[in-house]
């Protein structure tokens, strides 16, 4: 495949699967999806791959980030609720 080619059906992919879904949901929804649209597609792709962070010490899997409980609500819930008419987060 030629650079444009991939790059279309990248670019096309991600809109696509954007167009179908709409904003606000978590980074590994939209990738499943992605996915998925690359496959329809026959577009050869890896999923992401690890990426260990050493730090502080501790060495971090930085692959995917997952909300953590926050007062009852998923950090990214609680987030997508606040919102201005513009869609700027708002911070708590």
């Amino acid at each position: 495949m030629h650079l444009n080619s991939i790059t279309e059906q990248i670019i096309g992919g991600a809109i696509e699967v954007h167009r179908m879904l709409g904003p606000g949901l978590l980074e590994s929804a939209y990738e499943e999806c992605l996915c998925r649209e690359m496959t329809i597609r026959s577009t050869p792709f890896e999923r992401q791959k690890p990426l260990p962070v050493e730090y502080k010490g501790i060495v971090l899997d930085c692959r995917k980030y997952e909300p953590r409980r926050h007062g009852g609500h998923r950090d990214d819930e609680r987030k997508s609720k606040h919102r201005d008419t513009e869609g700027i987060e708002q911070e708590n």
